[in-house]
Protein backbone atom coordinates (compact mmCIF):
# COMPACT_ATOMS: atom_id res chain seq x y z
CA UNK A 1 0.00 0.00 0.00
CA UNK A 2 2.67 2.21 0.47
CA UNK A 3 4.17 2.51 -2.94
CA UNK A 4 0.52 3.02 -4.05
CA UNK A 5 -0.05 5.57 -1.79
CA UNK A 6 3.72 7.59 -3.36
CA UNK A 7 2.13 6.75 -6.50
CA UNK A 8 -0.98 8.35 -5.59
CA UNK A 9 -3.65 6.34 -4.36
CA UNK A 10 -6.63 8.01 -3.47
CA UNK A 11 -6.39 8.68 0.73
CA UNK A 12 -8.66 11.08 2.26
CA UNK A 13 -6.27 12.68 4.69
CA UNK A 14 -4.15 13.46 1.47
CA UNK A 15 -6.88 15.24 -0.52
CA UNK A 16 -7.53 17.09 3.04
CA UNK A 17 -3.95 18.68 2.66
CA UNK A 18 -5.00 19.90 -0.84
CA UNK A 19 -3.43 16.72 -2.99
CA UNK A 20 -6.61 16.60 -5.79
CA UNK A 21 -4.63 14.64 -8.15
CA UNK A 22 -5.67 11.58 -6.00
CA UNK A 23 -9.17 11.83 -7.42
CA UNK A 24 -8.04 10.84 -11.08
CA UNK A 25 -4.83 9.11 -10.61
CA UNK A 26 -6.66 6.16 -8.89
CA UNK A 27 -8.06 5.54 -12.10
CA UNK A 28 -4.23 4.54 -13.67
CA UNK A 29 -3.41 2.26 -10.57
CA UNK A 30 -4.22 -1.18 -9.62
CA UNK A 31 -3.18 -3.50 -6.64
CA UNK A 32 -2.33 -6.79 -8.97
CA UNK A 33 -2.28 -7.50 -12.06
CA UNK A 34 -5.78 -9.71 -12.19
CA UNK A 35 -7.70 -6.28 -10.83
CA UNK A 36 -5.90 -4.66 -13.73
CA UNK A 37 -6.84 -7.29 -16.04
CA UNK A 38 -10.59 -7.52 -15.03
CA UNK A 39 -10.79 -3.62 -15.76
CA UNK A 40 -9.40 -3.90 -18.79
CA UNK A 41 -11.20 -6.79 -20.26
CA UNK A 42 -14.14 -4.65 -18.65
CA UNK A 43 -13.34 -1.44 -20.32
CA UNK A 44 -12.93 -3.16 -23.95
CA UNK A 45 -16.21 -4.70 -23.98
CA UNK A 46 -17.76 -0.85 -22.91
CA UNK A 47 -15.28 1.64 -24.46
CA UNK A 48 -15.03 0.81 -27.83
CA UNK A 49 -18.65 1.20 -28.62
CA UNK A 50 -18.92 4.43 -26.62
CA UNK A 51 -15.79 6.04 -27.96
CA UNK A 52 -17.21 5.39 -31.29
CA UNK A 53 -20.56 7.09 -30.24
CA UNK A 54 -18.84 10.18 -28.32
CA UNK A 55 -15.38 10.19 -30.33
CA UNK A 56 -11.82 9.79 -28.34
CA UNK A 57 -11.92 13.00 -26.33
CA UNK A 58 -15.12 13.41 -24.87
CA UNK A 59 -14.79 10.05 -24.06
CA UNK A 60 -11.75 10.35 -22.19
CA UNK A 61 -13.37 13.51 -20.34
CA UNK A 62 -16.23 11.01 -19.16
CA UNK A 63 -14.14 8.73 -17.96
CA UNK A 64 -12.20 10.82 -16.34
CA UNK A 65 -15.33 12.38 -14.89
CA UNK A 66 -16.81 9.15 -13.88
CA UNK A 67 -13.72 8.06 -12.35
CA UNK A 68 -13.18 11.44 -10.29
CA UNK A 69 -16.86 11.15 -9.32
CA UNK A 70 -16.11 7.13 -7.88
CA UNK A 71 -13.23 8.38 -5.98
CA UNK A 72 -14.96 11.43 -4.53
CA UNK A 73 -18.03 9.17 -3.14
CA UNK A 74 -15.26 6.65 -1.92
CA UNK A 75 -13.34 9.19 0.11
CA UNK A 76 -16.73 11.16 1.12
CA UNK A 77 -17.93 7.77 3.25
CA UNK A 78 -14.18 6.21 3.91
CA UNK A 79 -11.70 8.62 3.84
CA UNK A 80 -9.08 6.24 5.32
CA UNK A 81 -9.07 3.68 2.69
CA UNK A 82 -6.35 3.73 0.33
CA UNK A 83 -8.39 3.09 -3.23
CA UNK A 84 -6.84 2.45 -6.32
CA UNK A 85 -8.57 1.13 -9.97
CA UNK A 86 -10.41 1.87 -12.71
CA UNK A 87 -13.55 0.42 -11.40
CA UNK A 88 -15.01 4.07 -10.92
CA UNK A 89 -14.63 5.00 -14.17
CA UNK A 90 -15.63 1.27 -15.88
CA UNK A 91 -18.63 1.65 -13.11
CA UNK A 92 -19.21 5.82 -14.84
CA UNK A 93 -19.06 4.20 -18.23
CA UNK A 94 -22.40 1.67 -17.52
CA UNK A 95 -23.93 4.79 -15.89
CA UNK A 96 -23.44 6.59 -18.98
CA UNK A 97 -25.12 3.91 -20.91
CA UNK A 98 -27.96 3.63 -18.46
CA UNK A 99 -29.10 7.08 -19.15
CA UNK A 100 -28.20 6.78 -22.80
CA UNK A 101 -31.14 4.33 -22.79
CA UNK A 102 -34.20 6.16 -20.54
CA UNK A 103 -33.04 9.51 -22.62
CA UNK A 104 -33.77 7.40 -25.73
CA UNK A 105 -36.22 5.10 -24.50
CA UNK A 106 -39.00 5.71 -26.84
CA UNK A 107 -36.68 4.97 -29.65
CA UNK A 108 -35.36 1.86 -28.58
CA UNK A 109 -38.29 -0.32 -28.59
CA UNK A 110 -38.40 -3.85 -26.94
CA UNK A 111 -35.32 -4.50 -27.11
CA UNK A 112 -34.98 -1.59 -23.92
CA UNK A 113 -35.99 -3.68 -21.22
CA UNK A 114 -33.69 -6.51 -22.00
CA UNK A 115 -31.09 -3.71 -22.52
CA UNK A 116 -32.17 -2.67 -18.71
CA UNK A 117 -31.69 -5.91 -17.16
CA UNK A 118 -28.80 -6.92 -18.46
CA UNK A 119 -27.26 -3.53 -17.59
CA UNK A 120 -28.21 -4.05 -14.03
CA UNK A 121 -27.19 -8.06 -13.86
CA UNK A 122 -23.70 -6.66 -15.33
CA UNK A 123 -23.66 -4.23 -12.33
CA UNK A 124 -24.62 -6.78 -9.60
CA UNK A 125 -22.78 -9.31 -10.73
CA UNK A 126 -18.97 -7.24 -11.24
CA UNK A 127 -19.96 -6.47 -7.65
CA UNK A 128 -20.67 -9.36 -6.47
CA UNK A 129 -17.54 -11.09 -7.89
CA UNK A 130 -15.41 -7.71 -7.05
CA UNK A 131 -16.92 -8.38 -3.64
CA UNK A 132 -15.00 -11.41 -3.18
CA UNK A 133 -11.49 -9.56 -3.30
CA UNK A 134 -10.28 -8.08 -0.52
CA UNK A 135 -10.61 -4.60 -0.15
CA UNK A 136 -13.18 -3.87 -2.85
CA UNK A 137 -14.14 -0.42 -3.14
CA UNK A 138 -17.78 -0.52 -3.44
CA UNK A 139 -18.80 2.76 -2.87
CA UNK A 140 -16.51 4.00 -5.37
CA UNK A 141 -17.69 1.80 -7.95
CA UNK A 142 -21.62 3.57 -6.74
CA UNK A 143 -19.96 6.48 -6.91
CA UNK A 144 -18.32 5.78 -10.71
CA UNK A 145 -21.92 4.60 -11.50
CA UNK A 146 -24.39 7.90 -10.39
CA UNK A 147 -21.38 10.47 -12.03
CA UNK A 148 -21.84 8.50 -15.40
CA UNK A 149 -25.54 8.89 -14.90
CA UNK A 150 -25.24 12.34 -14.21
CA UNK A 151 -23.33 13.14 -17.09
Amino acid sequence: PCVLYQLGASWGPALARGQIWRLVTPVMLHANLTHLLFNVFFQLRMGFGMERQFGREKMMMIYFACGLFGNLMSVAVDPYKLAVGASTAGFGLIGVWLAEILLSWEILGPARERTVIWIVFMMISVTTMSSMTPNMDIFGHLGGALGGFLL
